[in-house]
């Protein structure tokens, strides 16, 4: 196959405008020591000589599937070097794929989303079967949203990536949280498979299995559609991918996990911050440990904890948490200092957006389902500003598009988000089997009088259920 990938200028005459690929010298080739490629798809006859194979940055081996997203940039599915790479108007960009390690690389097994590049990752494009990794990638789409999908050949799946970083796939599966059991048509549940929430991957031929998975596209109501290649058929997933409300009681078990397995997002502070976040998101002054510390102290094996600035864990552009290896997301605080509660909270994603939204319009607090539908009003004085004697607080789980088990914990103050974890630890989860809707709206009221007249959230307080819900 040749590495030539010619662009033609949208007019009647398709006229020729330049390739992009290894080159040696000339006007428009980047000498980069040993990974000298075009300066993006500008190389022609006269301003580029030493066309061939190579597999460093911006440099192909057998590229056979292109797309552009609706921001301009565009992903090349480079076969022979397991990877995809992506270029932007200033050029080359950075690859998704395997590696083995390096500051962009992901437990030296994936790219940290299409980062990768000579400086930043080693073992660029190793062949896997691991999470972001590809055996054979061949086609690639970009939708609406900006989600791109990758058919993985040799692996019998198709591997999805949102918001650039990869959250799951979509093929045969044996077992685990994210699998759909069918009598020996076990698949995913859409592209939400991660090792750690699915086994068993390889071909089949049953409902959402794929023998050899070539060509994937998409049409305007946004349903994905891949060429199953082996099993000559094409097949058809709904593209509406919408968030899977499990209930609260989705979450028992969790304070056993493995290590790793449970990642805990807090708002990072005013004083001495550890980087940035979204637009729209400030930081807090530090109240929010403590209901993350009753969360945290539930847990027997050690789980990370960290600042949503914290550009291992938090896509901070976004707010979105990365993937990763744990399977639960606990999210403890609202979403005007958490980034990640700000991005689930107001996420145009329907396979991110969470049971409810919290708005504030005008003097009130509301708060509203996915299906656009209020569920609780309140006026904003009924939650007096702290040290205030009572507040509403959210409570709400779902898994989203990455197939995680994500626990939304957040008052309207931060004396609501304390009330939420307090009774979260102490009230809710011993007898979580009983919790099975997917919010719960409570109001904490703190006692009159005695010694829970103090402020804080405690066993001699109030707590009124105001709003709950299956979705």
């Amino acid at each position: 196959m040749s590495n030539l990938r010619p662009v033609f200028a949208p007019s009647p005459t398709q006229s020729f405008l330049g390739w992009a690929g290894l080159c040696t010298s000339g006007t428009n080739c980047v000498t980069a020591g040993g990974a000298d490629h075009s300066n993006r798809f500008t190389c022609t006859a006269a301003t580029c000589s030493g066309l061939t194979f190579g597999s460093g940055d911006g440099q192909f081996n057998q590229p056979v599937g292109v797309a552009n997203d609706s921001s301009g940039n565009i992903y090349v599915v480079d076969f022979g070097n397991n990877r995809v790479e992506k270029f932007s108007a200033s050029g080359f960009v950075g690859s998704a794929g395997g590696c083995t390690g390096g500051s962009n690389c992901i437990s030296s097994s994936h790219s940290n989303g299409f980062t990768c590049t000579a400086a930043t990752c080693t073992g660029e494009g190793t062949r896997g079967s691991g999470d972001g990794q590809f055996n054979d990638p061949i086609g690639v789409l970009v939708d609406s949203s900006g989600n791109v999908y990758v058919t993985d050949l040799l692996n019998n799946r198709v591997e999805k990536f949102t918001s650039g970083v990869f959250s799951g796939w979509a093929g045969l599966c044996t077992g685990g949280t994210n699998c759909v059991t069918a009598g020996g048509a076990d698949h995913s549940i859409g592209f939400t498979c991660t090792a750690a929430t699915c086994s068993g991957l390889t071909s089949g031929s049953g409902d959402g299995q794929f023998g050899d998975p070539y060509g994937v596209g998409v049409d305007s109501s946004g349903n994905l559609y891949v060429t199953d290649y082996g099993n000559a058929r094409v097949e058809e997933f709904s593209g509406v991918a919408q968030s899977i409300i499990i209930g609260v009681s989705g979450l028992a078990g969790f304070t056993t996990n493995s290590t790793g397995e449970v990642l805990l997002v807090l708002g990072d502070f005013q004083l001495n911050p550890h980087g940035t976040k979204p637009l729209g998101v400030g930081f807090q002054s530090g109240r929010d440990t403590t209901p993350v510390g009753f969360i945290s102290g539930m847990l027997v094996n050690s789980q990370p904890t960290e600042y949503d600035t914290n550009t291992g864990f938090v896509n901070t552009t976004s707010g979105r948490p990365l993937a990763g290896g744990y399977s639960t997301v606990f999210v403890i605080g609202g979403p005007l200092i958490n980034a990640a509660s700000h991005y689930y909270q107001t996420s145009s994603v329907a396979g991110d957006q969470p049971p409810v939204s919290l708005s504030s319009p005008g003097s009130n607090y509301v708060w509203t389902d996915k299906n656009g539908t209020v569920v609780l009003t309140v006026p904003q004085s009924s939650d007096a500003v702290p040290p205030g004697s009572s507040d509403v607080f959210t409570i709400e789980v779902f898994k989203d598009s990455g197939g995680r088990t994500v626990c939304l914990m957040f008052g309207t103050t931060y004396m609501g988000t304390w009330a939420a974890a307090w009774y979260f630890k102490y009230v809710l989860y011993p007898n979580i089997g009983t919790y099975t809707n997917g919010y719960y709206l409570i109001r904490w009221t703190d006692a009159t009088t005695g010694p829970s007249m103090n402020g804080v959230p405690d066993a001699g307080d109030t707590f009124t259920t105001l709003a709950t819900a299956p979705s």
